[in-house]
């Protein structure tokens, strides 16, 4: 049961770092083809960093309530949506669309593969099996540099974010076919409650009330 849990859950989270750095190796051919300045660039990076950054507070109540392999195989669905429309894009907006969707769509790949885990596997077995699942993050980031350099050496950033978008789908069908079930046992905390909760805690951050506006005090 052990590979069957762990292979699907590795193999989208090797993607999602792929995902996150594979665009510094296409940045040239993006330039060369759209005429995008160094602002741009970064624009397109980044904006899979905040959509990423922007689903981990919905996933946590998606994974409290849904198994993970259901919640990581959806999602993953919508990364395979997003590399492609990012593959096809002609203008920055529909690279900028399918950079977002690809941070929505792979924002799982941890915390799912965690909750599973903790779930079906023996406590002893944690430390280890979570451990492989981090290093195979460094895996992607490696993948995203020499191994896609030669891909380009014969194709296109067109072609490797196509090839993409099928790996995608299927890290998406193993991990809803291999991954075991588990019983998920629901709070009775209604969803508007728990969202409620979630975002008074979010604005009690320090980090997040620096950055509201206040107004400035009249004399």
């Amino acid at each position: 049961m052990l590979l069957k849990l762990f292979i699907p859950f590795a193999f989208g989270y090797f993607l999602s770092f792929l995902y996150r750095v594979v665009n510094v190796v296409i940045a040239p051919d993006l330039v060369a083809e759209f005429g995008l300045n160094a602002a741009q660039i970064g624009m397109v990076s980044s904006v899979y960093l905040l959509t990423f950054a922007l689903c981990q507070l919905p996933l946590g109540i998606l994974l409290d309530r849904y198994e993970s392999r259901k919640v990581s195989a959806a999602l993953l669905l919508l990364a395979a949506l997003g590399a492609w429309i990012f593959a096809g894009a002609s203008s920055i907006e529909g690279l900028l669309l399918g950079r977002g969707l690809i941070g929505i769509g792979v924002s799982a790949c941890l915390m799912a593969a965690f909750t599973a885990y903790a779930n079906l596997l023996p406590l002893q077995k944690l430390p280890l099996v979570n451990g492989l699942q981090l290093m195979t993050g460094g895996l992607g980031v490696v993948a995203a540099s020499t191994p896609v350099q030669w891909f380009l050496s014969w194709g296109d950033w067109r072609l490797l974010f196509q090839a993409m978008a099928l790996a995608s789908l299927l890290a998406s069908a193993l991990v809803l076919t291999l991954v075991p079930r588990y019983v998920v046992v629901v709070k009775q905390q209604k969803l508007s409650q728990q969202l409620k909760t979630v975002s008074y805690r979010l604005l009690q951050m320090p980090n997040l009330r620096v950055l509201s506006v206040q107004p400035k005090p009249r004399p």
